[in-house]
């Protein structure tokens, strides 16, 4: 293999290594952001709970 063909490969690893990257941010956010929208939801419930005097813990 010559250089220029090692190096087009890998630029082309780095490539997609960065979209990778960019792939797993963006999933990571929505992931973040559905995990608080839970953690609201749980929230909430507790505290429907606790006026209706039906929590337990």
């Amino acid at each position: 293999m010559d250089t220029w063909t090692s190096l087009d490969i890998s630029a082309a690893a780095m490539k997609r290594a960065q979209k990778l990257r960019e792939e797993n941010d963006r999933v990571r956010k929505q992931a973040e952001a559905e995990l608080a929208r839970a953690r609201e939801l749980i929230s909430d419930i507790a505290e429907l709970l606790d006026t209706r005097g039906l929590r337990r813990c």
